[in-house]
């Protein structure tokens, strides 16, 4: 149905959007995982939560 340059160049920009928005997901994992450790690393007991 559809031409395959068309295909071809939005495959080209979904891998270009892939690789310029990975450093702004990047930080964002990181910082969730962070958050995690620190509440696991300094709750009580009592308190830890398993992820």
């Amino acid at each position: 149905m559809y031409n395959e340059k068309y295909k071809l160049v939005a495959k080209i920009f979904i891998i270009i959007s892939m690789v310029l928005l990975f450093p702004l997901i990047l930080p964002t994992l990181l910082g969730f995982f962070a958050l995690g450790v620190i509440d696991q690393k300094y709750a009580p007991e009592d308190k830890k939560t398993l992820w």
